[in-house]
């Protein structure tokens, strides 16, 4: 890329232009979340009382029952709700953050991938691959080796 780089900037340099006349497009690797970027935007207290539970226990695998029979509601209105506010069922938010901390798991730590499952909340290796293939298309494997470079030291 850097390459790449310099030879726009050389180009821009000799032929005395300000703008480039091509771009480089980079595809990104990944969006690395930030606790800033977990805000619940909900409008509804309820909602956002549950999002936010599900948020800080996703990883705990009765966190979906947990939250259901401490609600002040039923579970087919907290479902409904859950959606209007949303966009998406309690279970599909559920995953998505088991997802988003697996993600983590796969690019900060060397764990294998049995453990990456059993830590993000998925109660198998072959559960956490069915939800990864269904939303990245890829393997955890497979993201894990695209998303770290050989040579970058994990933590």
């Amino acid at each position: 890329m850097g390459y790449a780089a310099a030879e726009l900037l050389n180009e821009m340099l000799t032929q005395n232009k300000r703008e480039p006349e091509r771009a480089i497009l980079v595809q990104p690797i990944r969006v690395v979340g930030r606790l800033s970027t977990a805000a619940v935007g909900a409008k509804d207290p309820l909602i956002h009382r549950a999002v936010t539970h599900l948020l800080t226990h996703h990883s705990d695998k009765t966190c979906l029952r947990q939250l259901a029979t401490s609600l002040p509601c039923s579970r087919s209105t907290f479902e409904r709700r859950f959606y209007q506010s949303t966009g998406l069922s309690p279970l599909q938010s559920c995953v998505r953050f088991r997802l988003e901390e697996a993600q983590r798991l796969l690019v900060n730590t060397d764990l294998a991938a049995e453990e990456v499952a059993e830590q993000s909340g998925f109660g198998d290796i072959l559960q956490l691959q069915v939800a990864f293939r269904k939303v990245f298309r890829q393997t955890p494997t497979q993201f894990r080796r695209y998303a770290v470079p050989a040579f970058q030291v994990r933590r």
